[in-house]
């Protein structure tokens, strides 16, 4: 209980001038807090219009991540390439498999595989003496090779890094790293189970090379067992057929993967004869993808009606901070999970975005041949009433289009709008998918900002959130002032509560004395 006497000053310092019940008994405290609860009601319900603000920002930022990620997916299914997907298949895998690109040629390709691309391997000649003692410890050069009156040996990698190593301190191992730190496109290894040393180039091809110069104590010749000297790598060489040439195109690289006419070759040996490559349009490939795409969207869907039928439970508003303090953290969970359904009940902009796929969806296509313009050519149906759009595809008249009209299936999808202003719609389903979702988080975005965004103050809900941040903190600097006004009021009639009471005591004193 604040027992301050009163005085004058800010309202900073009258809130702590205070007399509280001294005089009158009353319970001051608990009184100016109930008249206070009342002054705060407002402010509650600007905390509450807050939390329903960000509640809504965060659901339409969560519909538009939804929105950004069909996006993608509608990105890849407006282009040509997704829908000219090739395959090969080899005559002779162990000779020669391939990958095709988009600009491959369909039909046989022949390769006659003549060389491989070779690096250099260089090992050890016979066994090397035991890098380990009986104990198991690692022998130092001069105990492993038998080395004695030679402090050092040397020698020198691909005419740049000579190596000096000390036979007393260091081990074959750190002749191995040494050389695999040195950068030169030469490896090292020792296998101490066979007691080999092995050097290798890191790429393959002539220009590959190990060269070897031995220094005085002849290290690497009498120790390793490796003769120096200098070393290339083979380049791989195929002939390529056009046509009806007899031994075709003679073509060479230093590594056995070539890219050829469209074709992704990889080399595993060589033949005499030619590997026939035979490239086709890869129906599977392109089928699966529009099923992902055509499931990715009704996925999509489903999530966005699923918000706009979500229940909303009115009498469940965000809990106040005095609220929240009287219940169990699991209540509150329950009650801010019916607080919070239904935010984006029958939303205009939701149901707009709908609107707009689904109808990008099921016009027809102008412009095109009217064996297939229209998602119904491709065993596409929106199913009965209750599916709210999805689509259902007919997944053997879907591959049958493919395999006969694959050229018009790829313009249903990808066919662009060459005169927006003739009022013509001639763009393809995807195209006018990736539009409409574009359109669409734009609107999001401008009503309650991007997903990626840590602050927003140019959105709707982010500058009403901004107002309403101000209203607040005007509101409480008024309550404030509420508080010390009520708090002087009731200070003032302590004091005078108080000097009644002195007054009352002194003519008591009076009366009883004159007796």
């Amino acid at each position: 209980m604040a027992t301050s006497i009163s005085g004058s000053g800010s309202s900073s310092t009258l809130y702590w001038n205070r007399i509280s019940g001294l005089a009158s008994g009353m319970d001051t405290e608990s009184i100016v807090k109930k008249l206070m609860d009342a002054e705060r009601i407002p402010l509650d319900k600007m905390m509450q219009k807050k939390q329903l603000l960000e509640w809504q920002r965060d659901a339409y930022r969560e519909m538009n991540s939804l929105l950004l990620d069909l996006r993608n997916a509608a990105f890849d299914m407006k282009l040509q390439g997704t829908y000219l997907t090739k395959k090969v298949t080899s005559s002779d895998p162990s000779v020669v498999t391939a990958t095709a690109g988009t600009n491959a040629q369909l039909g046989i390709h022949k390769i006659y595989v003549d060389s491989v691309a070779k690096g250099v391997s260089l090992v050890s000649s016979q066994k090397l003496p035991s890098s380990s003692s009986s104990s198991g410890d690692t022998l130092n050069l001069a105990t492993q090779f038998g080395l004695t009156n030679t402090p050092t040996v040397t020698f020198t990698l691909n005419n740049k890094e000579t190596f000096t190593f000390d036979t007393a301190k260091e081990t074959i191992y750190d002749v191995v790293k040494r050389i695999n730190e040195a950068n030169l496109g030469v490896t090292a290894s020792f296998d101490s189970t066979y007691g080999l040393f092995f050097l290798n180039t890191t790429s393959t091809g002539k220009s590959a090379n190990i060269e070897i110069t031995d220094g005085a104590e002849n290290f690497v010749r009498d120790m390793l067992k490796i003769t120096p000297g200098n070393y290339h790598g083979d380049d791989a060489s195929i002939r390529y057929v056009v046509d009806n040439q007899v031994n075709g195109v003679t073509i060479t690289n230093s590594s056995n993967a070539f890219s050829i006419n469209g074709l992704n070759l990889t080399l595993n040996g060589t033949t005499s004869s030619p590997v026939q490559l035979t490239v086709s349009n890869d129906t599977d490939a392109v089928f699966d993808k529009i099923v992902q795409f055509i499931g990715k969207y009704n996925d999509t869907i489903d999530k966005i009606n699923a918000k706009l039928s979500e229940p909303k439970y009115r009498d469940y508003l965000p809990l106040t901070d005095a609220q929240r303090e009287a219940m169990t953290d699991q209540q509150v969970e329950k009650w801010e999970a019916k607080a919070r359904s239904g935010i984006l009940q029958r939303d205009d902009l939701l149901q707009g975005t709908l609107y707009q796929l689904r109808a990008g969806f099921s016009n027809s296509v102008a412009g095109l041949d009217p064996s297939m313009d229209s998602m119904f050519d491709l065993g596409f149906t929106t199913g009965s009433y209750e599916t709210n759009g999805k689509i259902i595809i007919d997944e053997t008249k879907l591959r049958s289009a493919l395999e006969q009209n694959p050229e018009k299936v790829m313009a249903l999808f990808t066919q662009v709008d060459t005169d927006p202003n003739d009022n013509v719609d001639e763009r393809g389903l995807a195209v006018r998918l990736y539009d409409s979702l574009n359109s669409a988080i734009k609107k999001l975005t401008d009503k309650a900002g991007s997903p990626a965004m840590t602050t927003d103050t140019e959105s709707v809900i982010g500058k009403a959130l901004d107002q309403l941040a101000d209203d607040m903190s005007n509101f409480e600097d008024h309550l404030k002032q509420v508080e010390d006004r009520y708090w002087r009021q009731f200070t003032a009639m302590e004091q005078a509560i108080q000097r009644a009471n002195m007054q009352s005591g002194w003519l008591m004193q009076q009366f009883g004395g004159g007796q």
